[in-house]
């Protein structure tokens, strides 16, 4: 994929350098000033393209929006040697919205998943992170709209609820309603321990928040090529001008 990008700007940038290249050598009876001006097009072209290459601005990332989603309810079991009781938890996955897959056909019905970097932080034990398997959110429809965080390769849920819509996992999104999650399960490997859940009480809260991506600076190069295009196009127009 990154191949095809470079290659796709390289004949892009080529393309302008072509045309100011014919500007410049048919360009003799507009006098040195307009050659000067084609020759400084020419140089521009080429420097553009090498800046790409040093700085790596050739493999633009994908256009999508970072997004973190958070459950809390309260759990009780073990994680590592310690056992905690009734305790209130938060479970937050750090993801993309590019990365969210869809289940539908695998199920039957509305689901997708998007997995991510994901911590549990348990009041009075400390915070966790989930080091081993994939752990993220899913959301969709099973008899009724759920949403939750969970080991995704087993489907075993950590937290999650019932909701009186169907969340799409790209959104902003809030739901509060009791707290479910897959009672006696174990969940390796976690940075302080592996985590099993005993029990759960309660109601809890799921949030997702989206933040907008900042232009990357390959995406910036690419406006400024397109903006050289538009000069060497001005360029010719003023030469047809002179030659009527």
């Amino acid at each position: 994929m990154g191949g095809g990008i470079l290659a796709e700007q390289i004949e892009v940038g080529s393309i302008f350098c072509c045309r100011a290249h014919d500007i410049f050598f048919d360009a003799g009876f507009l006098g040195i000033r307009k050659m000067m001006k084609c020759n400084r097009v020419l140089t521009m072209c080429f420097s553009l393209l090498a800046l790409g290459s040093t700085w790596g601005l050739s493999v633009p990332e994908v256009s999508a929006n970072p997004i973190t989603y958070t459950q809390t309810g309260r759990l009780t079991g073990t994680i590592g040697s310690t056992a905690f009781t009734d305790a209130a938890v938060t479970l937050t996955t750090v993801s993309d919205t590019a990365n969210l897959v869809d289940l539908s056909s695998t199920f039957g019905s509305p689901l997708y998943k998007n997995p991510g970097l994901t911590t549990i932080d348990i009041a009075g034990v400390g915070l966790a992170t989930f080091s081993s398997g994939t752990f993220g959110i899913y959301t969709g429809e099973l008899g009724t709209a759920v949403v939750g965080i969970a080991d995704l390769t087993s489907f075993n849920t950590i937290l999650g609820m019932q909701t009186s819509t169907r969340y799409d996992g790209v959104s902003n999104f809030t739901a509060t309603g009791p707290a479910g999650s897959s009672i006696n399960k174990t969940y390796v490997t976690t940075s302080l321990g592996d985590l099993t859940i005993t029990g759960r009480s309660g109601n809890g809260t799921f949030t997702a928040v989206t933040s907008a991506v900042v232009p990357e600076p390959s995406s910036l190069a690419l406006m400024g090529l397109g903006g050289l295009g538009l000069a060497v196009r001005a360029i010719r127009r003023r030469r047809a001008l002179v030659g009527a």
